[in-house]
């Protein structure tokens, strides 16, 4: 009988602590008015999430190819007028680690001798700056100490959200490390194929 009653006893518990926790995390519901609504909106007019981020290839001006970046490690947060916050952090490989099937989806063609790559952030809120580094794809697939790979990128300058690209007959990873300082940070990466 007193294994029953504990049994009774543990069951309940756990019935009012998971009531508990669907009560406090349902805040925003109207049902509860214990708990106000959080902010609807950032102070800043940032969206909820790091924005995402298209790479297109302009050839004279005109759009031949866009792809998505893969979004990378991510820190981001909302600040709300009435002094609160909300955020998040996601953390991932390098680009150099994430394997080639990774870019599948995220890869360009450049087609010509040259190009220029233009970077659109989703939510019309692009970073106030961006840093953008290049490695030879072949690096990907090595087997060599990550850190020293790290080491061999190439700073690429960058103009605007532009930057000019060459048809050298190499096949380059791109990570782009984009900056909101009221908001956060966020790296993004694809892959550039010569069709050399």
């Amino acid at each position: 009988m007193k294994k029953l009653i504990t049994i009774y006893i543990l069951c309940i518990s756990v019935l009012f602590a998971v009531a508990g926790c669907t009560t406090q995390n349902s805040g925003r519901s109207n049902s509860n008015e214990a708990f106000e609504a959080s902010p609807s909106g950032d102070i800043y007019g940032a969206p909820e999430k790091a924005p995402g981020l298209n790479v297109c290839i302009l050839q004279d001006n005109i759009i031949v190819q866009c792809t998505v970046a893969v979004q990378l490690t991510t820190s981001w947060s909302l600040n709300f007028e009435d002094g609160t916050g909300t955020g998040y952090e996601s953390d991932s490989p390098h680009a150099l680690q994430i394997g080639a099937g990774y870019y599948n989806a995220s890869t360009l063609r450049l087609t010509d001798s040259h190009g220029i790559i233009e970077m659109q952030f989703s939510d019309d809120y692009p970073p106030q700056s961006i840093s953008v580094e290049r490695w030879k794809a072949d690096y990907a697939a090595g087997s060599q100490d990550i850190n020293e790979l790290i080491n061999r990128g190439e700073p690429v300058e960058v103009s605007g959200y532009k930057f000019n690209v060459i048809d050298d007959e190499n096949d380059y990873i791109y990570s782009i490390y984009a900056r909101w300082p009221e908001n956060g940070t966020s790296r993004y990466a694809f892959r550039l194929e010569s069709d050399s």
